[in-house]
């Protein structure tokens, strides 16, 4: 049994110290991760901490005594249960008036950022343009068109529509050619209808028909015989169809041997009568 106890009491010696060391460096580390500037500050912190019943209660209560001791810094004092300096009411104050001092330019930039903040959130968004094209000039054949884009914030510009360009068709006759006159053979745009191209068609000449009569000839008068193109009608040769003297020629001579017979027949009795004559004188 007594060795036991013994046995006991050298652990206790060799484990009290070790404990002591341990907790030592583990409140060394405590208090330089939190920033305690002296021991006292570090142990109201703690005390604070337990008081809070840990968690984030404990938290903003070791808050409350780093935020009392920054105002109070040299300043030294009891703590209670709570583990408050006693002279919290003098830290408090001092801390009240350093706070204020501090918070100022704190406010302002505050105010600042707010500012900012609402400005940017008042700023309007930046604008994508969505435009609509819309063609505003036909092209032609020979002239470019355009091309509006317009966007619904009234912005707009313009591009050029190349001209289309000429599409011949096929040639067409314009003027038919006559007899005399040449015609015109013309090929056109089938888009715009301008003359691109023209070309002369020969003159087709005359088709002379048959010798037509127009004036019978008589045993006086001479008659006219044309010959007219089959196509146009113009005249294109004239001849005189000579008179048939001939029946008149007959009749004529017809009528001077009666007339000779008639004389030779008066000469005839004439001479009778005279030799008549002569025989009764004798």
């Amino acid at each position: 049994m007594k060795k036991f106890r013994f046995l006991i009491i050298v652990a206790m010696v060799i484990t009290i110290p070790a404990f002591a060391a341990l907790a030592v460096s583990a409140y060394e580390s405590f208090s330089a991760g939190m920033g305690y500037e002296t021991d006292e500050e570090a142990i109201a912190a703690s005390q604070a901490f337990w008081a809070a019943g840990g968690g984030e209660a404990g938290m903003a209560a070791v808050q409350e005594v780093i935020n009392a001791y920054e105002g109070t810094t040299g300043v030294k004092g009891d703590f209670d249960h709570d583990g408050i300096p006693d002279n919290q009411q003098t830290a408090k104050s001092t801390t009240q008036t350093t706070t204020q001092s501090a918070s100022q330019p704190t406010q302002k930039t505050e105010t600042a950022e707010t500012a900012e903040t609402s400005e940017a959130e008042t700023a309007e968004p930046v604008h994508e343009h969505s435009y609509r094209k819309e063609i505003t000039t036909m092209p032609t054949c020979t002239e470019e068109g355009v091309e509006t884009y317009t966007c619904d914030c009234g912005d707009t510009y313009t591009e050029k529509i190349p001209a289309k360009g000429h599409d011949e068709g096929e040639w067409v006759t314009e003027v038919e050619p006559t007899c005399t006159t040449p015609g015109k053979e013309v090929r056109k745009c089938t888009t715009c209808g301008e003359v691109l191209e023209e070309r002369e068609i020969p003159a087709l000449g005359h088709k002379p028909g048959e010798w037509e009569v127009t004036k019978q000839a008589d045993w006086i008068h001479d008659g006219e015989q044309i010959k007219k193109c089959t196509v146009c009608e113009e005249i294109l040769e004239t001849q005189v169809i000579p008179a048939n003297h001939v029946p008149l020629y007959i009749i004529g001579g017809c009528v001077l041997a009666v007339i000779i017979l008639i004389v030779v027949i008066v000469c005839v009795k004439k001479k009778g009568k005279s030799k008549d004559k002569d025989k009764s004188k004798e």
